[in-house]
C-alpha cells in the first residue's frame, strides 16, 4: 500500500503537496513477525511473570520503529524538506495496518507524533476526499462503562468525566453501566463515583442489543472497559441480562443499523483496532464500525495500561469539548500523553515514556 502526506487546507486532494510511497512486502516480514511474536509470548505469560517478556516485547517494538524509521518515514519526510507540523500524515492499511508509525522517530530525533499536527489511519484509499469536513460539538452522546469482572477500577470515574464534558456542552448524555453485579447508578457508587445531575444514567445491563439499538441515533459514542481478540473475532465486552459475558464482536457490528448520525467513536479498551497481519485492510473493531457509518474512531493496536488510557480520554475529551476536531484533538493528546509520567523513566527496566504504553492509541477516518 502506500503513505500519504498532503499539506494543510488540502489534505485529500492529492496534487503537488502529496506524496505516495510503496513499501515492498517482503521487506517487513521479518521484523514484524519478530514484533508480533515478542507481543504474543507476552500477552501468554502470567501476570505475576510478566516484567521479562514487557522488556523483551518493548526491545522488538525499538527495532521494529527503526526499520521503518530508516526504510520508509525518514525518506519520505526528507522529501518534504524542512518539516511543518501543518503537515498531515495519513497512513492506507494494507500491510501498515497495526503499525504504529506514529512512534517512529525522525533524524532530528522527534517522535512522528511530535512532528506533525494531524496523524490518520484509514481502512482503504477509497474514503479519500477532497472536501474537509466540518467539525462539530456532539449533541447526543452514548457512554457505556463495562467492568462486569470487577477488575477495572478506573473504568466508572472515566465514564463519568467523559459524560460530564459532553454534558457541559449541551450534549444529551445516556449511560450505560455495570460493575460487577451493580448496574446504573450503583455501578458507579460501588466505586465511589458521582454522576452528575442531567446526565441519564439507565438502569439497564449494557447488553450488544441495548448498546446497538441505542448507537443509531446517536453523534457520540465512548466506551472504557474490555476489548479482546479471540482467534479471528474481535470485540468489546459487555454482559447480557442475566449477568452472562457477551461480546459486541466484528461481525455483530456490521451487521447492526445504519449509524446514520455518522458519530463520533471513542474505545477506551485493548486491541480494538488489532487488525490481522496480511489483510488488505484494516478489519476491526474500530474499521467495522467505520464500515457501518462511524466518522471517526479512536481505537488501540495492543493492550493498554488504565493510567494511560485515562489520561490519553481526559486529555482527548478537554480539547474536543474546547472546540478541537477530533483528528486535531488526537494529535494534541498524544503529544500531551507522550509527557505522562515522564519524570519516571530512569526508575524501570522499560521506562514509563516508553512506545509501548502511549502509542497504541489510534485514530481511524471514515467516509
Amino acid at each position: 500500500m502506500a503513505l500519504l502526506f498532503g499539506g494543510k487546507g488540502t489534505p485529500w486532494a492529492g496534487g503537488p503537496e502529496t506524496l505516495m510511497l510503496p513499501l515492498r512486502v517482503g521487506q517487513m516480514l521479518r521484523p514484524v513477525g519478530r514484533w508480533l511474536s515478542s507481543y504474543s509470548a507476552y500477552l501468554r505469560t502470567p501476570a505475576p511473570e510478566r516484567d521479562a517478556r514487557r522488556t523483551i516485547w518493548a526491545e522488538e517494538t525499538d527495532r521494529l520503529l527503526e526499520f521503518l524509521a530508516q526504510r520508509l518515514m525518514q525518506q519520505c519526510l526528507a522529501k518534504f524538506g524542512e518539516l511543518s507540523n501543518e503537515l498531515e500524515l495519513v497512513v492506507a492499511a494494507g500491510r501498515l495496518a497495526g503499525l504504529p508509525l506514529h512512534a517512529v522517530r525522525l533524524s532530528d530525533g522527534r517522535f512522528v507524533a511530535e512532528a506533525l499536527e494531524i496523524l490518520e489511519y484509514i481502512p482503504n484509499l477509497s474514503i479519500l476526499s477532497p472536501t474537509p469536513e466540518e467539525s462539530t460539538l456532539p449533541t447526543s452522546a452514548l457512554c457505556v462503562v463495562s467492568d462486569p469482572f470487577d477488575d477495572l477500577p478506573l473504568t466508572a470515574a472515566e465514564g463519568a468525566e467523559v459524560a460530564r464534558s459532553l454534558a457541559r456542552v449541551g450534549a444529551k448524555v445516556t449511560v450505560l453501566a455495570r460493575s460487577g453485579t451493580e448496574v446504573g447508578t450503583s455501578a458507579f457508587a460501588r466505586r465511589g463515583v458521582a454522576v452528575d445531575q442531567g446526565i441519564n444514567v439507565q438502569d439497564a445491563t449494557p447488553t450488544p442489543t441495548q448498546v446497538a439499538k441505542l448507537m443509531e441515533d446517536r453523534d457520540h459514542f465512548f466506551y472504557t472497559g474490555h476489548g479482546t481478540r479471540r482467534e479471528r473475532q474481535s470485540g468489546l465486552i459487555l454482559v447480557t441480562d442475566d449477568g452472562t459475558e457477551a461480546l459486541l464482536s466484528q461481525d455483530e457490528i456490521l451487521s447492526m443499523p445504519a449509524l446514520r448520525k455518522r458519530p463520533v467513536i471513542v474505545l477506551s479498551a485493548c486491541e480494538t483496532a488489532r487488525s490481522e497481519q496480511g489483510s488488505s485492510e484494516l478489519f476491526d473493531v474500530a474499521s467495522c464500525f467505520l464500515r457501518v457509518g462511524a466518522r471517526y474512531v479512536l481505537g488501540s493496536l495492543w493492550v493498554v495500561r488504565g493510567d494511560y488510557a485515562t489520561a490519553f480520554t481526559d486529555a482527548f475529551y478537554k480539547l474536543l469539548v474546547s472546540g478541537l476536531s477530533p483528528h486535531r484533538a488526537y494529535g494534541q493528546a498524544i503529544r500531551e500523553l507522550l509527557k505522562f509520567r515522564s519524570s519516571d523513566a530512569g526508575k524501570y527496566a522499560v521506562p514509563p515514556n516508553h512506545p509501548i504504553y502511549w502509542s497504541p492509541f489510534v485514530a481511524l477516518r471514515g467516509e
